[in-house]
């Protein structure tokens, strides 16, 4: 974004918001009450132990969300942006992770959990 507002002249914020009409165009609008099923994961930004958080429709195979971090704090944005809306999820496929785990049950309860990486290959139902 930087590049192009500089070769464009245009402001970065006018970029990232022509850029978010493309692809809402491209790919069509998220509403998160459409949201059934989620895929979680943590990724590593750098070799220097720095990772965020990647959140999916499993479904529909879109990213919903990316964040800092892999903390409760770090990843509570995501769950408040359906708001009541978490109510329809009805599973989550995740790492082991405690802070996923706590997030996903404090804001949709009613939800599986599938973990997706047990020390013994295969997955794990809560």
């Amino acid at each position: 974004m930087s590049h192009v507002s500089q070769f464009t002249g245009l402001h970065w914020h006018t970029l990232k918001a022509l850029d978010k009409r493309r692809l809402e165009a491209e790919a069509g609008a998220i509403e998160p009450g459409d949201v059934r099923r989620l895929g979680m994961d943590e990724f590593a930004l750098d070799q220097r132990h720095r990772y965020a958080t990647v959140i999916m429709d499993a479904e529909r195979t879109r990213v919903l969300w990316v964040g800092h971090g892999t903390s409760r704090q770090a990843i509570r944005p995501f769950f408040e942006w359906p708001g009541e809306h978490c109510q329809h999820i009805e599973a989550v496929a995740m790492d082991m992770n405690t802070a996923f785990d706590l997030e996903v049950k404090r804001h949709c309860p009613q939800a599986e959990v599938v973990y997706d990486n047990v020390p013994w290959g295969g997955a794990l139902r809560s």
